[in-house]
């Protein structure tokens, strides 16, 4: 932490964990849709969500809906990555 600042450090590692938290919330929309979403396709719904062998059909707004959590989980994960390299470097030098 000597070489940034402290306030980076601190944004860097809450970016990183909300991307995270981001990624597991487009695992837990998938299995929430493949579970609440009906099962054949209608004029709204033709999206094909296969979840292991159940298959659902979205709208539009809810494919994108789990595209743009996914982005920006993977943005937000690779900023804090970005911002603080060294991080990942100090939690694979512990001895």
């Amino acid at each position: 932490m000597e070489t940034q600042s402290r306030w980076v450090v601190i944004f860097a590692r809450i970016a990183r964990a909300v991307g995270v938290a981001a990624m597991f919330g487009v695992f837990i929309l998938m299995m929430y849709y493949g579970g609440t979403r009906q099962t054949v396709p209608s004029t709204a719904r033709w999206y094909e969500l296969d979840d292991h062998g159940r298959t659902a059909f979205l709208t539009g707004a809810e494919v994108l809906n789990m595209v743009l959590l996914g982005a920006i989980g993977a943005l937000l994960f690779i900023l804090g990555i970005a911002l603080d390299p060294q991080s990942s470097q100090r939690v694979w030098r512990r001895h």
